[in-house]
């Protein structure tokens, strides 16, 4: 049976919260709908089955079992070594790789 992908990603995020995992965003259409975790991990829905992937490895979880999911998803986020986020944009006054520049004098 097929259950809107919303309300099985819904399920999964209570679960998420429950757990300690706050920082959580989602979106969700008739087909699919997507649950981001954690940086560079989100599980996806399609009303039958859940996915994600971790560690180059693709790993699929049933619709029906959203706090089963969130259980193993909670496990990935936090023993995942979070790399850091990409580098911002810098400051007008830097060039990459040099200290900003100091204001005039007097100033």
């Amino acid at each position: 049976m097929r259950t809107h992908p919303g309300a099985v990603l819904g399920a999964v995020e209570a679960a998420l919260r429950a757990r300690g995992l706050t920082r959580l965003y989602g979106a969700a259409c008739a087909r699919y709908g997507v649950l981001s975790i954690i940086y560079g991990l989100s599980a996806w829905c399609d009303g039958r089955t859940l996915w994600w992937d971790h560690d180059g490895r693709r790993a699929t979880w049933p619709a029906t079992d959203p706090v089963g999911a969130a259980d193993r998803l909670a496990d990935l986020a936090r023993s995942a070594s979070q790399p850091d986020p990409p580098p911002h944009s810098p400051r007008p006054d830097t060039t990459p790789g040099q200290e900003p520049v100091p204001p005039p004098p007097g100033r």
